[in-house]
Protein backbone atom coordinates (compact mmCIF):
# COMPACT_ATOMS: atom_id res chain seq x y z
CA UNK A 1 0.00 0.00 0.00
CA UNK A 2 1.20 3.49 -0.88
CA UNK A 3 0.34 6.09 1.75
CA UNK A 4 0.41 9.80 1.06
CA UNK A 5 1.12 11.80 4.23
CA UNK A 6 0.08 15.43 4.35
CA UNK A 7 1.89 17.71 6.77
CA UNK A 8 -0.62 17.28 9.60
CA UNK A 9 0.10 13.55 9.58
CA UNK A 10 3.87 14.07 9.47
CA UNK A 11 3.73 16.41 12.48
CA UNK A 12 2.05 13.62 14.44
CA UNK A 13 5.09 11.41 13.75
CA UNK A 14 7.31 13.96 15.47
CA UNK A 15 5.22 15.55 18.22
CA UNK A 16 3.27 13.34 20.55
CA UNK A 17 -0.39 14.19 20.21
CA UNK A 18 -3.72 12.52 19.57
CA UNK A 19 -3.41 9.84 16.85
CA UNK A 20 0.42 9.88 16.86
CA UNK A 21 0.54 6.13 17.56
CA UNK A 22 -1.85 5.49 14.68
CA UNK A 23 0.26 7.57 12.28
CA UNK A 24 3.42 5.73 13.36
CA UNK A 25 1.69 2.38 12.69
CA UNK A 26 0.60 3.55 9.25
CA UNK A 27 4.06 4.92 8.45
CA UNK A 28 5.77 1.68 9.48
CA UNK A 29 3.30 -0.52 7.58
CA UNK A 30 3.25 1.52 4.36
CA UNK A 31 4.89 -0.16 1.41
CA UNK A 32 5.75 3.31 0.18
CA UNK A 33 5.35 6.61 2.07
CA UNK A 34 4.92 9.75 -0.03
CA UNK A 35 4.54 13.50 0.48
CA UNK A 36 5.03 16.73 -1.45
CA UNK A 37 8.21 18.84 -1.26
CA UNK A 38 6.30 21.71 0.41
CA UNK A 39 5.68 19.48 3.43
CA UNK A 40 9.24 20.15 4.65
CA UNK A 41 8.62 23.88 5.10
CA UNK A 42 5.19 23.21 6.59
CA UNK A 43 6.66 20.59 8.92
CA UNK A 44 9.31 22.99 10.23
CA UNK A 45 6.61 25.64 10.70
CA UNK A 46 4.51 23.10 12.62
CA UNK A 47 7.43 22.29 14.90
CA UNK A 48 8.09 25.99 15.48
CA UNK A 49 4.41 26.48 16.34
CA UNK A 50 4.59 23.58 18.83
CA UNK A 51 7.54 25.32 20.48
CA UNK A 52 5.82 28.71 20.46
CA UNK A 53 2.73 27.18 22.09
CA UNK A 54 4.89 25.53 24.76
CA UNK A 55 4.10 21.99 23.57
CA UNK A 56 7.83 21.28 23.09
CA UNK A 57 10.87 22.89 24.65
CA UNK A 58 14.07 23.81 22.77
CA UNK A 59 15.74 20.45 23.46
CA UNK A 60 12.69 18.52 22.21
CA UNK A 61 12.48 20.82 19.19
CA UNK A 62 16.09 20.01 18.21
CA UNK A 63 15.34 16.31 18.67
CA UNK A 64 12.18 16.61 16.56
CA UNK A 65 14.14 18.31 13.75
CA UNK A 66 16.66 15.43 13.80
CA UNK A 67 13.76 12.96 13.76
CA UNK A 68 12.22 14.89 10.85
CA UNK A 69 15.43 14.42 8.86
CA UNK A 70 15.21 10.65 9.41
CA UNK A 71 11.51 10.52 8.53
CA UNK A 72 12.11 12.64 5.42
CA UNK A 73 14.78 10.22 4.24
CA UNK A 74 12.12 7.48 4.26
CA UNK A 75 9.66 9.42 2.10
CA UNK A 76 9.27 9.56 -1.65
CA UNK A 77 8.86 13.24 -2.45
CA UNK A 78 6.59 14.62 -5.18
CA UNK A 79 7.94 17.72 -6.90
CA UNK A 80 5.94 20.67 -8.15
CA UNK A 81 5.36 21.15 -11.86
CA UNK A 82 2.92 23.41 -13.76
CA UNK A 83 0.24 20.72 -14.30
CA UNK A 84 0.26 19.82 -10.60
CA UNK A 85 -0.15 23.48 -9.61
CA UNK A 86 -2.96 23.91 -12.13
CA UNK A 87 -4.72 20.81 -10.75
CA UNK A 88 -4.23 22.07 -7.19
CA UNK A 89 -5.98 25.28 -8.20
CA UNK A 90 -8.90 23.31 -9.60
CA UNK A 91 -9.12 21.25 -6.42
CA UNK A 92 -8.98 24.38 -4.25
CA UNK A 93 -11.92 25.85 -6.14
CA UNK A 94 -13.92 22.63 -6.23
CA UNK A 95 -13.44 21.65 -2.59
CA UNK A 96 -12.84 25.03 -0.92
CA UNK A 97 -9.32 24.02 0.16
CA UNK A 98 -6.41 26.15 1.31
CA UNK A 99 -3.60 26.43 -1.22
CA UNK A 100 -1.08 24.00 0.22
CA UNK A 101 -3.81 21.52 1.15
CA UNK A 102 -4.84 21.54 -2.50
CA UNK A 103 -1.21 20.96 -3.51
CA UNK A 104 -1.06 17.92 -1.22
CA UNK A 105 -4.28 16.56 -2.67
CA UNK A 106 -3.13 17.11 -6.25
CA UNK A 107 0.16 15.38 -5.43
CA UNK A 108 -1.63 12.40 -3.88
CA UNK A 109 -3.90 12.17 -6.91
CA UNK A 110 -0.86 12.23 -9.21
CA UNK A 111 0.74 9.41 -7.20
CA UNK A 112 -2.45 7.37 -7.56
CA UNK A 113 -2.58 7.94 -11.31
CA UNK A 114 1.09 7.00 -11.69
CA UNK A 115 0.63 3.85 -9.57
CA UNK A 116 -2.12 2.58 -11.84
CA UNK A 117 -5.08 0.33 -11.25
CA UNK A 118 -4.78 -2.37 -8.66
CA UNK A 119 -2.45 -0.34 -6.44
CA UNK A 120 -4.00 1.11 -3.30
CA UNK A 121 -3.06 4.70 -2.55
CA UNK A 122 -4.29 5.91 0.82
CA UNK A 123 -4.37 9.55 1.90
CA UNK A 124 -3.64 10.48 5.51
CA UNK A 125 -4.56 13.99 6.61
CA UNK A 126 -6.06 15.43 9.77
CA UNK A 127 -8.06 18.23 8.20
CA UNK A 128 -11.72 17.35 7.74
CA UNK A 129 -12.26 19.18 4.42
CA UNK A 130 -9.02 17.84 2.96
CA UNK A 131 -9.73 14.25 4.05
CA UNK A 132 -13.26 14.46 2.63
CA UNK A 133 -11.95 15.82 -0.68
CA UNK A 134 -9.46 12.94 -0.78
CA UNK A 135 -12.24 10.41 -0.27
CA UNK A 136 -14.24 12.02 -3.07
CA UNK A 137 -11.24 11.43 -5.35
CA UNK A 138 -11.00 7.79 -4.28
CA UNK A 139 -8.13 8.37 -1.85
CA UNK A 140 -9.44 6.88 1.35
CA UNK A 141 -7.73 6.60 4.70
CA UNK A 142 -5.14 3.86 5.25
CA UNK A 143 -6.48 0.43 6.15
CA UNK A 144 -4.42 0.32 9.37
CA UNK A 145 -6.88 1.21 12.11
CA UNK A 146 -6.04 3.15 15.27
CA UNK A 147 -5.09 0.76 17.97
Amino acid sequence: MIVYFDTSALVKLLVGERYSDHVRSVFLSAGRAVTHRIAWAELMAGLAKARNLGRVDEARLREAVRDAERVWAGLDVVETDPPLVRRAGELALTHGLRGYDAVHLAAAEAVAHAAGQGVTVAFLAFDRALSEAGRELGLGPPSVQPG
